[in-house]
Formats: structure tokens, C-alpha cells, sequence
């Protein structure tokens, strides 16, 4: 995940106040990326200048990894969200993100779900758009994010998209009874945002403020959990979710270098 590399974002404090490295630090990280072998990078026109950072620093290397990116939103620091899904602005997003990213294809093409999310996912306009830019070859699968269970089980329903990205982890677990069965059976590729909880996984959750007491509970059951097997609560977050045969692949966005070695070091542990 790039969010990071691209907009503020996670857990702050005094010490980190959540800002995008520079230019050159994306460089090394990104970089860092492929020398260790990850092969799938996901981004968003509505993480800033994560796209154009993700050109800047690894166009050059472009076969060798698979590029998602999502359209439909178009945020702005200071000022938030917009939302659009028509087949005009679809187009133009496209264009931006091939532009932004320096590639002729966008290996997975995603919405980016906003407030009607169940009217957007089922959209024939928009996913009329998505097929259109398919069978261009500017985009190689098509994918949805949608944020509830209603609308992740109407995408599975309408066949046309490869993959779903869901948030799934240690204490969010809305889409592990129904959706992630569902999308197993349709042979549908899923992509797991927000394994570590925006950084509560991690060694961050002392940074949970007193209103999220019954987070912080929870957060130390886990890190118990954790230490019982010796390993450390990221640890444990992330080969929670690579033990769910649902699970194709897993986005832990960060910053710093040490800790993506961390993570990628779970790659292939189960709990």
C-alpha cells in the first residue's frame, strides 16, 4: 500500500506527525520494495502524489510488478473527498493515473467507494466504463473497494470484477463470515487494506487516545496472543490474515524501510 508515501496519514504524535517522507527517502523505499522480491503495488488518485511518486521512483522497473491503482476520488488535504463515477470522469481519472504512474497499463483498475457505495458498485455506466477500458488494454482486471458487506456481496453478484479490496484484520472482522466465502466460491481475488489497523497493530496502539479504551483491550488480548509464539503483534496481525485461504495478497503501507522488512519477512507464515 502507498498511501503513506503520497498523503498524511496514521497514528501521530509529537515525534511523527504522519507526513509523507521525501522525495528521495520514497526512492530508497520503493526500491527496497522490489529488491525484496514484492511484486504488487497499489495506489490511488486520491492519495495525493502517491502515483507520481510511484513513476518517479519505479517506472523504470515497471515489469516487475503488478500496478493497481483506484479512481472516483479525488481528495485534497484541508479540504477532503470528492466523488465521481460517471463514465466521463472515469476516463479522465484513467488518463491521469497513466500519466502520473509513466505506464501504458494499469495491471487492476479500481473503484474507489465513496457514500453510495451499493449504487456505485452496481452502476451500469460506471462499470460499463471499466469493461470499455478493459477490452482497450489500458487496464488488465477490473476491482472494486467497498467498504460494507451489502455492497462487496453485490459486486461479487454482478460478475464483472476480478478482485475485491477489503479492510479485514485482528479486530475488524465484517467481511469474514459471508464475503470472504462468497468471493472464494466466484474465484474472485481479494486484497486485504488495513491488516496492522492503521498502525493499532502495531507498536503505535499507545498512541490510542482514553476514548478508545475497549480498542486498547483488545490490542493487549492480541499482543498476549503474540508473545505467547514469540513473535511481535505486527507479526501476528499480518500471518492471521496469510492463514485465511481467502486471502490473495495483503497491502501494509509504511514509511520507513525497517519496518517493511519487518512485514515482509511474514511473507509465507501462517499462524
Amino acid at each position: 500500500g502507498s498511501l503513506e508515501i503520497g498523503r498524511p496519514w496514521g497514528l501521530r504524535s509529537a515525534d511523527d506527525p504522519g507526513l509523507p517522507p521525501p522525495l528521495e527517502d520514497v526512492e530508497r523505499l520503493m526500491n527496497r520494495v522490489l529488491d525484496l522480491g514484492i511484486n504488487f503495488i497499489d495506489t490511488a488518485a486520491a492519495y495525493e502524489d502517491s502515483e507520481e511518486r510511484i513513476g518517479q521512483t519505479i517506472a523504470h522497473r515497471r515489469g516487475e510488478y503488478v500496478l493497481a491503482t483506484k479512481f472516483g476520488e479525488d481528495f485534497k488535504t484541508g479540504v477532503g473527498s470528492d466523488y465521481n463515477f460517471t463514465a466521463a470522469r472515469a476516463e479522465w481519472f484513467l488518463e491521469r493515473s497513466l500519466k502520473r504512474l509513466r505506464t501504458d497499463t494499469i495491471d487492476l483498475w479500481q473503484i474507489h467507494c465513496g457514500p453510495n457505495e451499493l449504487e456505485t458498485v452496481t452502476s451500469e455506466e460506471t462499470m460499463g466504463a471499466m469493461v470499455r477500458a478493459k477490452e482497450s488494454g489500458k487496464v488488465r482486471f477490473l476491482g472494486v473497494s467497498p467498504g460494507s458487506e451489502q455492497a462487496a456481496l453485490a459486486a461479487i453478484e454482478t460478475g464483472v470484477y476480478d478482485t475485491l479490496q477489503l479492510t479485514y484484520n485482528l479486530y475488524d472482522r465484517l467481511m469474514e463470515k459471508n464475503v470472504l466465502p462468497a468471493a472464494k466460491a466466484a474465484d474472485i481475488g481479494i486484497i486485504i487494506k488495513w491488516p496492522l489497523g492503521g498502525g493499532v497493530l502495531t507498536t503505535k496502539a499507545d498512541r490510542l487516545g482514553e476514548d478508545q479504551a475497549e480498542r486498547k483491550v483488545q490490542v493487549a488480548a492480541f499482543t498476549k496472543e503474540a508473545e505467547k509464539r514469540g513473535i511481535t503483534l505486527s507479526d501476528y496481525a499480518l500471518r492471521f490474515l496469510l492463514s485465511n485461504e481467502a486471502v490473495s495478497t495483503i497491502i501494509a503501507g509504511t514509511r520507513s524501510i525497517e519496518h517493511l522488512e519487518a512485514n515482509a519477512a511474514n511473507s509465507g507464515k501462517t499462524l
